[in-house]
């Protein structure tokens, strides 16, 4: 009957922390309301899974850009302190320009 009984449970994997840059956090504040709602919900979503299959790109080394409806949120992920650092929310048509032509710091120990 029992079939699983006396097997111990797996270990959830800790969660990740997620920070904003202050200019990321202010590109999400210019949104219109259920647009930052959405966003910010996809945002909370990467504290469980940094790289949620299916849904996250790999932009560069380590930097990762999620999609939300017609707004993309840049973030890196540091798996050594267990850290997302978004750095650049905006919408789809202008924020890989924005990503190339600004020199947005990516480190977050300097934010």
């Amino acid at each position: 009957m029992g079939g699983r009984q006396g097997k111990p449970r797996p270990l959830e994997p800790p969660l990740y922390r997620v920070k904003l840059h202050p200019k990321a956090a202010k590109e999400l504040a210019a949104l219109p309301k259920e647009d930052q709602r959405r966003v910010r919900d996809d945002i909370d979503l990467l504290a469980a899974t940094p790289r949620p299959v299916g849904r996250a790109e790999q932009i560069d080394k380590d930097i990762y850009r999620i999609a939300t409806g017609r707004y993309r949120s840049v973030y890196r992920v540091l798996d050594s302190d267990r850290l997302v650092a978004v750095f650049l929310i905006g919408h789809r048509r202008n924020v890989y320009e924005v990503l190339e032509r600004t020199n947005r710091e990516t480190d977050p120990k300097r934010w």
